[in-house]
């Protein structure tokens, strides 16, 4: 297992990195430069999720996206926001851990009951747009990559905005997506990302995610 990590098995793993890392999740595969897997807490074993990225062959450009994106889920607190609760940099990765949440994808794939899936698209949207109006409204940030592949759902079936690579403050350059799976859901012009409707980049996206829940 300690393998995964690399150098931290000769650093004491234990005390380093005291989680347990499961399976790979497969369903975000191309769209994420995160990799996510199950886990659990060692000492308890709370299940928790951990995003991993590898910087090993990583361009510069995504080892700062990848930082970044560390940093900031550090620092937001919302119910909406994935809730973020340790993580560590690695000479060879960057490894995230989160409460234990399932990509939007597989929730609603595993979800069989028409009448059960629209109560949770409702609900769940309800929740996304909630999110998206923190970071809009009150911290003037804007996500910039708001789709399927960046929600989540925790056990109790609560919807969590995360993938946070793009966020950046409204008014500053949008970093360019670096995958091509997330260029798809680029609004169809400069002046919808120019900062002079703060909340229309990710108002975009919020449609692009209506759409595919539907």
């Amino acid at each position: 297992m300690w393998g995964w990590l690399g150098s931290l098995s000769q650093q004491g793993a234990n005390a380093a990195f005291p989680y347990t890392v499961g399976e790979e999740i497969g369903s975000l595969s191309e769209k994420s430069i995160w990799k996510l897997h199950n886990g659990n807490k060692q000492a308890d074993g709370t299940a928790v999720s951990i995003f991993s990225f590898e910087k090993t062959g990583a361009s510069e450009d995504q080892i700062k996206l990848a930082r970044s994106s560390f940093f900031r889920l550090k620092t937001l607190r919302h119910p909406n926001i994935l809730r973020y609760i340790d993580g560590v940099e690695l000479d060879s990765k960057i490894c995230v851990v989160t409460e234990a949440v399932t990509p939007l994808e597989d929730y609603l794939a595993d979800t069989e009951s028409n009448t059960a899936r629209q109560f949770a698209v409702a609900w769940g949207l309800h929740q996304v747009v909630k999110g998206i109006g923190f970071l809009n409204v009150d911290c003037s940030l804007c996500h910039g990559a708001m789709c399927m592949a960046s929600v989540f759902v925790d056990a109790g079936g609560e919807w969590k905005i995360g993938a946070v690579d793009y966020l950046h403050t409204i008014g500053e350059a949008q970093p360019e997506p670096m995958l091509p799976y997330l260029k798809k859901y680029q609004p169809p012009g400069a002046k919808i990302a120019d900062g002079k409707v703060k909340w229309a980049m990710d108002v975009w996206g919020l449609g692009c995610l209506i759409w595919e829940v539907f």
